[in-house]
């Protein structure tokens, strides 16, 4: 039986990829280079569990343009033109990861559900099955048996669109409302925030927790 989600509402929405020459840390991990930097970053997220537990991980993401990326080393699913990458990591806590989720995903984005899968990274990964709700709205990855445990890592979770990103969520179990780049609708401009705005959000470092019943 899946655990009763935890949301935690991040007051960092979005941390965007660090530019030429910034700190190491804001680089990511694994995900291949070629990605486009204002469509990448990091989220982290820390959650209560109650009675003195808590689970602690991070989301890297990036989106690629496969008509100028070079090789990225892994297929694209559904061969669209812009590949979405996720890699989900379990660092610290009390609970294994058994279910992420993307939500926010425009209506019309997605078209057919061979547009999800998964890629090994270069050390691996606990794989996931990978499917779309009904709506098409909502991107679903679950890892069998509890397996994605402190000190582990997901492959890579990756969508595939012909739809330019628009801010969009995720879920966990624990669960993060945090904000993350994902497919939405070629007829509107991608929402980037102001420098100032960016600013202001990466200065945020408190967390504010509660239980959904």
């Amino acid at each position: 039986m899946m655990k009763r989600a935890i949301y935690v509402s991040l007051t960092a929405a979005l941390l965007m990829a660090a530019p030429a020459g910034a700190a190491l840390s804001m680089a990511l991990t694994e995900l291949p280079d070629g990605y486009e930097s204002q469509w990448a970053g990091k989220s982290s997220f820390a959650v209560n569990l109650g009675g003195g537990k808590y689970a602690y991980g991070r989301l890297e993401f990036a989106v690629y343009d496969t008509l100028s990326a070079s090789d990225l080393g892994m297929a694209v699913p559904g061969d669209r033109r812009y590949l979405y990458a996720y890699q989900l990591f379990n660092t610290d806590g009390n609970a294994a990861m058994t279910y992420f989720a993307l939500t926010g995903i425009h209506s019309g984005a997605i078209e057919s559900n061979d547009q999800i899968g998964t890629a090994s990274g270069p050390d691996g990964g606990i794989d996931a099955e990978a499917y779309f709700d009904a709506s098409k709205t909502k991107a679903i990855f679950t890892f069998e048996d509890g397996l994605l445990v402190v000190g582990e890592k997901s492959t890579f979770l990756l969508l595939s669109s012909d739809a330019k990103p628009k801010v969009g969520g995720y879920e966990i179990v624990p669960s993060s409302d945090d904000n993350v780049w994902v497919p939405g609708d070629n007829t509107q401009e991608s929402s980037i925030p102001e420098p100032a705005t960016v600013a202001l959000l990466l200065t945020g470092a408190a967390l504010s927790l509660r239980k959904r019943q």
